[in-house]
Order: structure tokens, then sequence, then C-alpha cells
């Protein structure tokens, strides 16, 4: 009976032995299929990433593109206003000579017709 139980023994030892390096395996294998799925995630998400900041650079230089634009086209409004301006000046110095000079004499025909 101790022989029986002898191999019980071994036999139990062997298979617990064989589930331990089954275990193991398995474990390792599980962490290299962890270990490329997570290669992938990061491959993926710093293609994304790349993409995102491509993105963002071009975002920025049609910004930029956009800005010199519009400074350019301000400054050309600028100029326009002030040729107008000085253009004007004189017209309008002169329609205000014209007016005064109106008041004055009507002022002064009003004074001779009092008198």
């Amino acid at each position: 009976m101790s022989v029986f139980f002898q191999f019980i023994s071994a036999f139990a030892l062997f298979f617990g032995i064989a589930g331990l390096v089954y275990a193991t395996e398995v474990s390792k294998r599980c962490q290299q299929l962890i270990a490329s799925r997570f290669g992938d995630i990061e491959t993926d998400l710093a293609s994304k990433l790349h993409k995102q900041d491509l993105v963002i650079q071009g975002v920025a230089h049609e910004l930029r593109r956009m800005v010199s634009e519009m400074e350019e086209s301000q400054l050309s409004q600028v100029r326009e206003i002030n040729a107008l301006r000085r253009v004007l000046e004189p017209l309008t110095k002169d329609l205000e000579q014209r007016i005064e000079d109106e008041k004055k004499a009507k002022i002064a025909s009003q004074r001779t017709r009092r008198s």
C-alpha cells in the first residue's frame, strides 16, 4: 500500500510541476500578447499624434498667412483713406470758407436792409 501512495504522490508531483510549467508558458504568452497589443496601440497613437501635429501645423501656417493678408489689406486701406483725406482736405476747407462767406454776406445784406 505504501507503494501505491508513493505512486500517487509522484503522480501528483508530476502533474503539479506540469501545471506550473503550463501556467508559466500561458503567462509568458499572455505577456507577449499584451506587449504586442500595447505596441500596436502605441504605434496607432503615435500615428494619430503625428497626423494631429501636421493638422495643427497646417492650421497655424494658414492663420499666419491670413493674418499677413489682413495686415496688407488693412495697410492698403489706410493708405487709400489717407490719400482720400489729402484730396478732400482742400475741398472741405473751400466749402467751409464758402459757407462762412455766405454767412458774412447774409449778415451784411441784413445790415444794409436795416439801415
